[in-house]
């Protein structure tokens, strides 16, 4: 299941994300309590990732353009870019600000007005036999699009099904057509086995890519 990126793409960023827990097949679609409780797993490893990687500290405070049909840039006042989007929110665009969805706060790291994408390579361990991941845990297919679902911004419907506790989390990207390729490699989990028929492991590795270099994401260069 693998997808190329475009040749003008630019990789700008590497780490890994851990997933412990049960991934079920999604069927035809993925049960949104299944999905808002994988998303809630990872949401606290990226607030790290935000929190201590210098880049993304400095995206936070730059990625600000100004809305089309704006007049004259405001200047001076001692505001950073990010305090010009909070302060004057119809004059200009935070990028890398919080997105709402119906009462509920999310901070995604990879959207199309970064100009970003993503690969993800993932490490899939599951109680199973070597071999037998589609007779006995399920379609992979399907525990994949479950993962994929979880790592993405919910909808209004599906938060409105299974909503968060939380007032914020953290994903790794607005909408799942923002993958570019998907590896995956399977093995057995050596741990004794969980009375959890789909428990797995999952070490995700994420490379983030510029497709299109701007001011506004020049803090990942």
């Amino acid at each position: 299941m693998t997808a190329s990126h475009p040749q003008s793409a630019r990789e700008v960023m590497r780490f890994h994300l851990i997933y412990h827990g049960q991934l079920p097949s999604s069927g035809n679609k993925a049960k949104p309590e299944d999905v808002m409780r994988i998303r809630r797993e990872i949401s606290p490893q990226l607030k790290y990732l935000w929190e201590t990687h210098h880049a993304l500290s400095v995206l936070r405070e730059t990625a600000v353009v100004k809305r089309e049909g704006v007049g004259t840039q405001r200047i001076g006042h001692g505001l950073s870019p990010r305090q010009l989007a909070e302060q004057y929110p119809s004059e200009y665009e935070h990028l890398a600000g919080p997105l709402a969805v119906r009462g509920k706060s999310y901070l995604p790291l990879v959207r199309e007005s970064l100009s970003l994408s993503c690969e993800l390579s993932v490490l899939f361990l599951r109680q199973d036999e070597p071999g037998k991941l589609l007779t006995q845990g399920g379609d992979i297919d399907g525990r994949m699009k479950c993962l994929l679902d979880a790592l993405r911004m919910p909808s209004g419907d599906e938060q409105e099904r299974a909503p968060p506790p939380e007032d914020h989390l953290w994903c790794l990207m607005e909408g799942d057509e923002l993958v570019t390729r998907l590896d995956i490699e399977t093995d057995r989990l050596l741990i004794p086995r969980s009375e959890h028929q789909h428990e797995v492991h999952l070490d995700i590795e994420v490379t983030i890519n510029v497709l299109k270099v701007g001011h506004h994401n020049m803090a990942l260069l």
